[in-house]
């Protein structure tokens, strides 16, 4: 089966009772015929529909391109499923060669173009708390439904087969094959609605695997490409220091690559960690490319404020009432030993003297290399933290550390 999802909007009616101004109406949208902006200024958003239908996107002939998002799932017979393992890319081999009676296999293909969310937390609390309505409607709705059925199953006789046999036990394999062009989010304020920062990713691929029912086995490998994490345009910060976190000017590669294994049979396979993965039962790879980070005061707090009040703070009600239940299965989770590695090929940290200001601190670090390793039973956890080729220089590149030095940290906490 296979589906396809053209140009898509979702647009924000909903009254606040807050009564604050809005910009943009619309949360989330494709690629449209015009800039969002365009369609926010008057609340002309009536006026998509008639660009698509200008552009002729819904005639028969129409030979553009409409896809935001192409989602193909296959399903495979046993005849062809172990030879779809031996040879799908992008897994550990020897993972793979531990599965054993596989009957069938369905493969998930999603592929996304471009998507862009304008996130401001007074609408999302308002469309969150139109969630709950709708699901609290939904549950009652379900709960006499199901009443109704048990009743209807009580009244009926039953009947046992005595020739029936349980099948023999096998395995249903599911890969999950997902990569994404373009995301931007827009962090808006709730006050006036305008952008405050804005993040943008390109690049990203997502390869995931498991079993049906076994969530104790699986391996998942995460790559993503450009990452600018950037404040708004305006303001008297230089346009140097408007993107606070994202790749370093000298890196063209993936920002983040990320391999985890979760059982035995997945770790122990895997290419990381040597003898010391041995007893663990999930082991974690993360390599970043040169990263950039600047740090700019009111930047940073406003960003630190802006995660913790407009984000998690919107979604809070939502989420409430399972919070015991994400806290109880994160202990479970816990009681096994995980091991983790962390490498990245170069840091810069700048530290301007002001945002107005062209002089700067710049602290490097060559390489960047972690592991941690959290033992079974919640008995405590262990990292070590090494540096190499550190310096330290001013905005002119003076150096003000004679020569590069390497620096190594280790903590362990019971």
């Amino acid at each position: 089966s296979r589906l396809s999802m053209g140009w898509f909007w979702i647009l924000d009616q909903l009254a606040s009772d807050q009564q604050l101004p809005r910009r943009q109406r619309l949360l989330c949208h494709s690629n449209l015929p015009r800039a969002a902006t365009e369609y926010a200024e008057d609340n002309r958003y009536g006026s998509i529909l008639d660009d698509l239908t200008s552009q002729g996107v819904f005639k028969p002939d129409y030979t553009g391109s409409s896809d935001l998002a192409d989602v193909e799932i296959s399903k495979l017979p046993a005849a062809e499923s172990m030879n779809y393992h031996d040879s799908v890319p992008n897994f550990s081999r020897g993972y793979m060669q531990t599965l054993l009676n596989i009957d069938k296999v369905t493969v998930i293909t999603a592929k996304f173009t471009s998507l862009f969310i304008n996130w401001n937390p007074s609408a999302i609390k308002t469309l969150f708390a139109a969630k709950s309505s709708l699901l609290d409607f939904k549950a009652r709705a379900y709960s006499t439904y199901e009443r109704m059925s048990n009743l209807q199953q009580e009244a009926r006789p039953t009947v046992v087969d005595q020739n029936s046999t349980s099948p023999a036990h096998s395995s249903h394999s599911i890969f999950i094959l997902a990569q994404m062009d373009s995301l931007e989010i827009s962090l808006n304020s709730a006050k006036d609605d305008l952008p405050l920062f804005t993040l943008t990713m390109s690049g990203s691929k997502v390869n995931h695997h498991n079993l049906e029912g076994d969530d104790n086995n699986s391996e998942l490998n995460l790559e993503v490409g450009d990452f600018r994490l950037q404040s708004a345009s305006y303001g008297k910060t230089l346009d140097k220091y408007r993107t606070i976190l994202g790749l370093a000017p000298t890196a063209s590669t993936s920002l983040l690559s990320v391999k985890y294994f979760k059982g035995s049979n997945a770790v122990h396979s895997c290419e990381i960690g040597g003898n010391d993965k041995l007893e663990c039962e999930a082991c974690g790879e993360i390599r970043l490319s040169p990263m950039r980070f600047v740090h700019v005061h009111a930047q940073v707090f406003t960003l630190i404020e802006y995660v913790t009040e407009g984000f998690f703070g919107a979604i809070s009600a939502s989420v409430a009432s399972s919070a015991a239940l994400a806290l109880e299965a994160a202990r479970a989770t816990s009681t096994v030993e995980k091991l983790f590695f962390i490498t990245a090929s170069g840091f810069d940290f700048v530290l301007p003297q002001a945002a107005y200001s062209a002089k700067h601190f710049a602290f490097h670090a060559g390489s960047f290399t972690a592991k941690y390793r959290s033992h079974e039973g919640n008995i405590g956890s262990e990292a070590s933290v090494s540096l190499q080729d550190v310096s330290l220089s001013c905005g002119q590149k003076m150096p003000m550390v004679a020569s590069p030095v390497s620096m190594s940290i280790t903590v362990r906490m019971k």
